[in-house]
């Protein structure tokens, strides 16, 4: 067996199509015999019988009209029945015939003649005849049917009917088998492309409803990698980058201790630089374990936002809180702690010191969380470019101005992995309204 015999063999393609044509072939089979078995030989039975019954009768008339009408009767029987009387005058050898349906006669005028039958066969005018000699009230009489009379040969029949359930069989199931098969192969294809890293082309999301399905969830899947790669980029960029910069000031506020009789201020800033450095390291650390699944817990959402907002008290913004009755649910309660306190960081500290208010709200099976400030707002334009890792409005890279850069990005990380919606929209008067949409299953 060659290589492509055993690939094929070996392939979704192969395995199924062989499946499929041989059950198809089999049951095809059976249903012939059923058909032959229950339907065809009672039919050929009953059609011998007939003709047999027909043979005899003619015999008699034969037999008992005048010999000077006799040509005439024989006449009209050959050309309106294909069915010849005769006296054996001339001798044709005896022949075994496996003829089914000749079998079958011979036996039924056997049966009706009560005499044994001997059967010949031989060709006149470029047509067969077949000869049935057997005797009837003590004379020799021959019958000879035109096979043209029988109709269609039986083999030629079969042979045509298992022909075309064949080719019948192997083209619909190399149909079938395609096209189920087809999209599959695309997706290895496009697979092996995603596996080096290179973003492949959309799969078309069309076609049977459980193809199409696993098209668009492929499609997401790519996209999300392709995503998560750009972001691993992004981020070992910006660190690279926001490390260099205290480091450098840590470097050269070491080298002036020697010059410098007051080293107080130096440590201060070095103090600084590496507060900069551990939120830096600590907010990239959450990023990358953002997309980690974390165990669920039922709680009051109220109660978690309520403790938040006592935690930012101290803050120099008025922070007022909007809430219902307690909504409890079940839910990952690090990722929701860690959105609303991103969500609320970046409202202290882009709000202007205006009131901030944060309110929860719970209809049909949606939980929503709006964190609300008066401040500098965000231009619609960039609204969704700030969920990007390291990115900035100013493009500054201070704790000062902008922090990491990765709040709102670790925000939609989380929101993302557990399903959630997070969108930014402008406060109307001025300012930015952060809403968190948690869906609620039953």
């Amino acid at each position: 067996m060659n290589n492509s015999d055993t690939r094929l063999k070996k392939s979704l393609f192969g395995a199924t199509a062989t499946t499929i044509a041989g059950v198809l072939l089999i049951f095809e089979i059976l249903t012939f015999v059923s058909i032959a078995y229950f339907l065809m030989v009672p039919i050929a039975h009953r059609s011998a019988n007939d003709l047999a019954s027909f043979m005899i009768v003619s015999a008699h008339t034969w037999a008992t009209i005048d010999p000077d009408k006799r040509p005439t009767f024989e006449y009209n029987l050959e050309h309106h029945s294909g069915v010849r009387i005769q006296k054996p005058i001339s001798h044709i050898p005896s022949t075994r015939i496996v003829f089914p349906y000749i079998v079958l006669l011979r036996d039924s005028l056997a049966a009706q003649a009560q005499s044994s039958v001997t059967t010949s066969t031989n060709i006149i005018g470029g047509e067969r005849w077949y000869w049935l000699d057997t005797i009837m009230d003590g004379k020799k009489i021959r019958f000879g049917v035109a096979e043209h009379r029988l109709g269609i040969s039986m083999s030629i029949t079969l042979t045509l009917i298992i022909v075309f359930v064949i080719a019948a069989t192997l083209f619909s199931t190399f149909i079938l088998v395609r096209r189920v098969t087809q999209p599959l192969s695309k997706l290895a294809r496009v697979t092996s492309q995603l596996e080096n890293g290179n973003l492949p082309p959309e799969l078309p999301e069309n076609g049977v409803a459980e193809l199409a399905s696993l098209a668009k969830s492929f499609n997401k899947m790519a996209r999300n990698v392709s995503s998560l790669l750009a972001n691993r980029t992004t981020l070992l960029t910006g660190i690279a980058h926001d490390l260099r910069t205290p480091l450098t000031r840590i470097r050269l506020a070491l080298g002036l201790f020697a010059i410098n009789k007051d080293p107080t201020p130096l440590i201060r800033e070095i103090e600084l630089d590496i507060a900069h450095m551990t939120c830096l390291i600590d907010e990239s650390l959450a990023f990358g374990a953002g997309i980690e699944g974390k165990e669920k817990e039922t709680v009051d959402i109220n109660e978690v936002i309520r403790d938040l907002v006592v935690g930012c008290t101290h803050q120099e913004n008025t922070i007022s809180l909007t809430i219902e009755n307690p909504i409890v649910i079940h839910v990952n309660v690090l990722a929701l702690r860690r959105i609303i306190i991103n969500l609320l960081s970046n409202a202290l500290k882009y709000g202007n010191r205006q009131p901030i208010n944060v309110a929860c709200m719970r209809s049909s099976n949606l939980i929503t969380i709006r964190i609300r400030d008066r401040g500098i707002g965000i231009p619609p334009d960039e609204q969704d470019r700030v969920f990007e890792p390291f990115y900035r409005i100013d493009k500054s890279r201070t704790l000062d101005s902008g922090g990491s850069g990765l709040g709102l990005a670790i925000a939609k990380q989380l929101a993302d992995s557990n399903e959630w919606n997070i969108r930014l929209d402008e406060t109307p008067g001025g300012g930015l309204t952060a809403t968190l949409i948690i869906p609620v299953k039953n």
